[in-house]
């Protein structure tokens, strides 16, 4: 099988997170398989680095590559072949990161491993692991936000209609990500929070 990981996939692989799904976690070291990490999940990296949405032992331009590279991950470059399936999907959502990688699938022929239902929701072949981030409940680690629902200082907001983020951050003495999750209320992208 030839698969595209998406960044999260990716970062939970080199942390070995326990978010990552069994099925992924087996095809990602699995001979037969070809294995990609687009230069997309790069770019995002350095964007998110560079806006202090992720921390890192290094630069990101330096320490992922070096980290893909350890981990018999490819590299898969942008081309303008990937433009015209960009230009042809559907507007699911605007992360110009994922549409972007989901293009590259398309082009390629390579299967997505993400956990992103709206990734997911594209015309295009993903693994199908057990867990999913499910609209409604979202799983950060051990704790759960809600069944629909997200706690606020006036009661709780619900999910449809949110942006959740998640923030890397490199503990150095731990040596291994964290991940803290951050809201905002896409009515209001100005008005940010921890949740």
């Amino acid at each position: 099988m030839r698969i595209l990981l998406d960044t999260h996939i990716f970062f939970w692989h080199l942390t070995d997170d326990p978010q990552l799904p069994e099925p992924i976690e087996a095809a990602i070291p699995n001979p037969e398989n070809e294995v990609y990490l687009s230069v997309i999940a790069i770019w995002e990296a350095v964007v998110k680095h560079s806006n202090g949405e992720l921390s890192l032992p290094d630069r990101p331009e330096i320490f992922l590559p070096t980290k893909r590279d350890q981990a018999g991950i490819l590299p898969l470059p942008l081309d303008e072949g990937a433009m015209p399936f960009l230009a042809g999907l559907p507007h699911l959502h605007r992360d110009p990161f994922d549409r972007v990688m989901v293009a590259q699938a398309l082009q390629h022929e390579l299967t997505i491993a993400t956990v992103d239902p709206l990734v997911k929701a594209y015309d295009a072949r993903t693994l199908n692991p057990r867990r999913t981030i499910a609209a409604g409940r979202i799983t950060m680690g051990t704790d759960a936000i809600g069944d629909g629902d997200m706690p606020s200082e006036t009661g709780t907001v619900p999910l449809a209609g949110t942006i959740l983020f998640c923030m890397l951050a490199w503990n150095a003495d731990m040596q291994m990500f964290s991940f803290a999750p951050r809201c905002a209320l896409r009515r209001n992208p100005a008005r940010r929070r921890p949740c």
